[in-house]
């Protein structure tokens, strides 16, 4: 859940404003929080969860109750498609794909609707599961998902586990050095290897470019809203 946090707002050079949707128990929302942005948004379609997640302060670090956090109670599709403003960062954390309704958050139509409410630069930040997913259903979320963004990059948190993409229209990758200064300013002990002092964990779970992902994923099929396979395979 952090990773899903610090991938993004390392990568952008200057976060202002963030957007997570899909609360949990909110520890994405806490690592964002950790960065000096300036406002972040949270929707959550669930207010059990909303209400629930009062009970994870350890884990949420008491983000809630940040000043810079507005948390909506409703969908996360909508809020995107009828919002105004834009933003460096969009996480995107929905639940798992067996659940009804969930599909239609990795359609071509909704990477696109998002993108639309990204600021220059900006970065879109999606989580898949691959654990209960087939492998062709997963080469077609990677295909679909870099049809609209053409650079980025792939990172794996747990092997077969939990994939993060990073997508963005920005061609310019951040320098390696300004992420290890970043590590350093956000207080991230996660992001650091325990092993070598100072060096950054980071690195080992870069899997590959945008490019090298849609070699990887292929012919496989393009989710839309109109054909979207996944919400009767997955």
């Amino acid at each position: 859940q952090r990773y899903l946090a610090h991938l993004p707002l390392l990568h952008h050079p200057d976060p202002k404003r963030g957007r997570v949707v899909g609360l949990g128990a909110g520890g994405t929302l806490g690592a964002v929080a950790r960065y000096p942005v300036q406002k972040i948004d949270c929707v959550e379609i669930s207010p059990a969860v909303a209400r629930a997640a009062r009970h994870f302060k350890e884990a949420n670090e008491g983000s809630l109750d940040d000043s810079r956090v507005t948390l909506t109670i409703g969908d996360g599709r909508t809020t995107l498609l009828f919002g105004r403003e834009l933003y460096d960062a969009v996480i995107c954390q929905p639940s798992n794909l067996w659940l009804s309704g969930m599909a239609n958050l990795f359609t071509r139509d909704f990477f696109m609707q998002a993108s639309k409410r990204l600021a220059p630069r900006g970065i879109f930040c999606q989580w898949i599961h691959a654990y209960r997913l087939s492998g062709e259903d997963f080469q077609s979320i990677v295909r679909t998902f870099y049809s609209v963004f053409p650079h980025g990059s792939v990172w794996e948190i747990f092997p077969g586990t939990d994939y993060v993409l990073l997508g963005s229209y920005d061609a310019s990758p951040r320098p390696w050095g300004a992420l290890e200064a970043a590590v350093a300013a956000a207080r991230c002990p996660e992001l650091l290897d325990p092993a070598h002092p100072g060096a950054l964990a980071l690195a080992g779970h870069l899997l590959g470019t945008a490019a090298s992902a849609r070699a990887a994923a292929g012919p496989r099929t393009l989710l839309t809203d109109d054909h979207n396979a996944i919400e009767y395979s997955a």
